[in-house]
């Protein structure tokens, strides 16, 4: 009796968890904010560094090469 009653839990057990398993109407929506958070917005930082170091540098190279000769 107690074995038939185990097996009846675990099936309607079965029953709630299935569901959930089976929804994957959220999937895309999570894969495009994974994709926003894990690389476009880091390569938009990376992007924005090297594009500061490089002005930087830059206005270094023409403040130099504007120095009169020693």
């Amino acid at each position: 009796m107690k074995h038939k009653s185990l097996k009846v839990r675990k099936a309607a057990k079965q029953a709630q968890v299935t569901p959930l398993l089976a929804d994957t109407t959220g999937g895309p929506t999570m894969e495009w904010t994974l994709l926003l958070g894990f690389m476009a917005l880091p390569a938009y930082w990376i992007i924005k560094m090297l594009l500061a170091t490089l002005t930087a540098y830059y206005g270094m190279m023409t403040t130099i090469n504007a120095m009169p000769l020693p």
